[in-house]
């Protein structure tokens, strides 16, 4: 598997399915998160292991708890995560029809 940096579109295929994946647990839709994984990585994220995604998923995380919105629980957020990744993350997400209307945590 890939140990190079991620590239903007592997952020933004693992940002748009976090973001599916809090919608649908939101409104009460059953998802797997593993079969989530296996779609990623049968495409966008095809060079990535099952632990760099859930890894990503938890920066993901962290940076909508900076926020204080609501995080996919399962994704506990890391306490670290790289300047330049928070960024793009940051600035991936807040390109993202809905973003703004996130919850907040309770």
């Amino acid at each position: 598997m890939a140990t190079e940096a991620w590239s903007r579109d592997e952020l933004e295929a693992s940002v748009v399915a976090y973001l599916d994946m809090l919608k649908m647990h939101q409104s009460g839709q059953k998802f797997v998160k593993i079969e989530v994984i296996r779609a990623l990585q049968s495409g966008p994220l095809k060079n990535r292991s099952k632990g760099s995604i859930e890894k990503r998923f938890q920066n993901i995380s962290s940076v909508l708890d900076n926020r204080g919105i609501i995080w996919l629980q399962g994704y506990k957020p890391l306490s670290h995560v790289g300047k330049n990744v928070w960024a793009d993350i940051l600035n991936i997400l807040e390109s993202k029809e809905g973003f703004k209307y996130l919850p907040p945590q309770k």
